[in-house]
């Protein structure tokens, strides 16, 4: 279809995605911008100059998410490389009028970078913005603004195209579009808690969960306070409103008599390199003792049969099922049993109302339930409220039907942040606790995400071995309660725990050919996270627990590279590893400790959390316990090498924490150098832009 022209009452909406939820709110933007009187378009940035151009719009909104190290997705890097041209008139964009919807987590030090460089520099270019900026937060739930934002965008679109819907009232066409449900009384909803499945079901999460309740001191039980089934004053007596109903546009058409295609229909993943070739699993070791409160495990792949390639510090995916037992559970609740090894079809219902509908792409065109719930949708999703709001129609039990409006509710935000999204339900949770619940396949497959692959980091050098590579990983447990109906595994170190079991060793062996099992692995692009091309420059590794795992590969190459290029002359290495323990999970001490006395590893700097310090430190401060303490008691040679001698500063591990701590350890460091706090916030910002301060972090 060639580029439409461009109108002046036009509304264009464009987007930059990594992983789909940008996408996912412009499509919301879109679908519901007919109700509000509004003609749009919607495109992906990749688009650029092929169905819209910026320089030829008057009215635009742009939502985008931010990916890497603060860098534009995948899809909006060419929209990006061309809008940043020096060569721009300072007038480029003077007729375009524009906002942004910026998505981002906070638990990463450039929050949201890709949208607020998007927004400074679209207004270097001349645009003017029509309505302020929003920043949603993964970290606190991206809905507490972008459904406020959204809601108030309306208003301002129709201001700034100078359009009306019959001379109705803002408000009033607001108010038109929103579902309001009537007061239902916390005392009513009371008595009708007595229906037989709720009750059981509720006394059975009591027993599993070993729940108390509270009596008084005349043993009357007293009324508890709100839960994921259970409302509370004032929620429970209050009007509500909900958001717009979902339409539905899928059906599916079973064929008992035909086969599968292949995984997700051969759809390509977001962030891949390359193409997801097959390698295979030819080692599985424990790095921690049987006591550790985690077990590491490290998996070496044979890649010399693919075309995959890599180097040390690079991240790639492994492309995972969901647990089984899991999938099994789901198809059981759902009622799909007879069902869930049939071949079926999926097609767009004809005459369907929602705009570009369509078939997900990673949807192979043929199919089984059990295929798709294994492999192609995000079953560990949490559900976001437009799901819950679909969920709300296929609910006969009318106390269970208006906790979950309460949930999805604009006055449930609060129970829908403590009970939905803070635990990580997934979506046989919530089934499971609203048990009148049973929504048909077909809306699962509109409103289910696209399974990821898991990204890990590599820990080990082509160098050293060019047809192999290691990564490592804690497997992880996520208990029950809170809301989870059972205990589980993340998908993909579950997964891999499971697939390696019969191979595990806490010694490095040879499996047998016979054993050996094979998994999907892609490169992910956009990976700065790599040495420095100059042997010369110093570099400083900071990475707790599994994060040590880039570092190693680091190390190993560099000294491969000493052995290759013996008059080669290498920077001081700096490595600043933690962990719990010393003798239960000092990931690859062997190997660290080799490294420091052949000299490749100049300074191995080690804390353990959990062990009381044998001495003090020598300036009189607190025995470190965490690698931001070791890098305040080094701060002088840390500062020297940042500030002095163009080190390069490497951070690998957690997001919510370690990363944050480090960063105001860094920051305090160069004050010293500084003086002012103001300045060295600047300076660590442009150590960041300068690719001198890397981070490989994660939540």
């Amino acid at each position: 279809m060639p580029m439409m022209p461009a109108q002046n009452n036009r509304l264009v909406l464009l987007y930059g995605s990594q992983t789909g939820q940008a996408k996912a709110i412009a499509e919301e933007i879109h679908e519901n911008a007919e109700k509000h009187g509004l003609r749009t378009d919607l495109f992906g940035l990749e688009l650029t100059e092929k169905k819209f151009d910026v320089t030829k719009e008057s009215c635009v909104v742009f939502v985008c998410s931010t990916t890497g190290d603060g860098d534009p997705p995948d899809n909006a890097t060419k929209f990006f490389r061309r809008l940043k041209k020096k060569t721009l008139p300072s007038d480029h964009l003077a007729h375009l009028n524009f906002a942004v919807l910026g998505l981002g987590d906070s638990n990463y030090t450039n929050f949201c970078n890709c949208p607020k460089t998007l927004d400074k520099r679209l207004q270097e270019l001349g645009a003017k913005p029509f309505y302020p900026t929003g920043y949603a937060d993964d970290a606190v739930g991206l809905e507490i603004v972008v459904d406020p934002w959204i809601e108030g965008l309306w208003t301002a679109v129709r201001k700034q195209l100078g359009t009306e819907i019959n001379g109705q009232r803002d408000d009033k066409v607001s108010e038109s579009q929103s579902e309001i449900v009537a007061v239902k009384s916390c005392e009513d909803s009371t008595n009708d808690r007595t229906s037989t499945a709720y009750t059981d079901l509720a006394d059975v999460a009591d027993k599993d969960t070993h729940s108390i309740v509270p009596e008084n001191q005349d043993g009357v039980i007293q009324q508890a306070g709100p839960s994921l089934r259970v409302s509370a004053p004032p929620l429970c007596d209050s009007g509500l409103t909900l958001p717009a109903k979902s339409v539905p546009y899928l059906e599916v058409e079973f064929h008992p008599e035909e086969s599968l295609l292949p995984l997700q229909s051969g759809c390509p993943f977001p962030s891949a390199a390359a193409d997801v070739v097959m390698a295979t699993v030819t080692m599985a070791t424990r790095l921690t003792r049987h006591d550790a409160v985690k077990t590491a495990l490290d998996i070496e792949l044979d890649i010399l049969d693919t075309s995959f390639k890599y180097e040390p510090g690079d991240s790639f995916g492994v492309v995972c099922p969901n647990d089984e037992t899991e999938v099994q559970d789901l198809i059981d609740r759902l009622g799909l049993t007879d069902h869930a090894d049939t071949t079926f079809s999926a097609k767009v219902i004809k005459g369907t109302k929602k705009r570009a509908a369509a078939v997900p792409a990673h949807l192979p065109a043929r199919c089984t339930i059990r295929y798709a719930l294994l492999t192609c949708l995000e079953i560990r999703a949490v559900p976001k409220k437009a799901f819950l709001r679909m969920l709300v129609e296929h609910t006969s039990d009318a106390v269970q039907k208006r906790r979950l409006q309460e949930l999805c509710s604009k006055q449930g935000t609060a129970d829908y942040a403590a009970f939905i999204r803070e635990p990580n339900l997934r979506l046989l949770d919530v089934l499971t606790a609203f048990p009148s619940c049973c929504p048909p396949f077909e809306r699962l497959l509109e409103m289910l995400p696209r399974l990821q692959p898991r990204p890990y980091s590599v820990s080990s050098s082509p160098l050293v071995s060019p047809d192999r590579l290691h990564f490592v990983f804690n497997i992880v447990h996520i208990p029950s309660g809170s809301g989870r109906a059972a205990p589980c595994t993340g998908v993909c170190t579950g997964w891999l725990d499971r697939l390696t079991g019969h191979m595990q060793t806490g010694v490095y062996v040879g499996m047998a050919e016979e054993d050996k099992v094979a998994e999907k692995i892609g490169q992910i692009t956009n990976n700065h996270f790599r040495l420095p091309s100059d042997l010369s420059v110093p570099i400083i590794m900071v990475g707790p627990g599994t994060g040590v795992a880039p570092f190693v590969g680091f190390l190993q190459h560099r000294e491969k590279q000493r052995e290759i290029s013996h008059d080669a002359v290498c920077g001081p290495s700096w490595l600043f590893y933690g962990c719990r323990h010393r003798d239960r999970d000092y990931l690859y001490r062997e190997e660290l400790e080799r490294l420091a006395a052949a000299g490749v590893l100049d300074h191995l700097v080690v804390c353990f959390s959990r062990e009381e310090p044998v001495t003090m430190e020598t300036d009189g401060a607190p025995p470190a316990r965490y690698v931001q303490d070791n890098l305040h008691h080094h701060g002088d040679d840390v500062g020297r090498m940042l500030l002095d001698e163009g080190a390069v500063l490497y951070v690998c591990g957690d997001a919510k924490n370690m990363a944050k701590d480090v960063n105001e350890v860094i920051t305090q460091i160069v004050q010293k150098y500084k003086g002012k706090l103001s300045e060295a916030r600047n300076t660590v910002f442009q150590l960041r832009q300068d690719r001198h301060y890397i981070e490989d972090i994660w939540t």
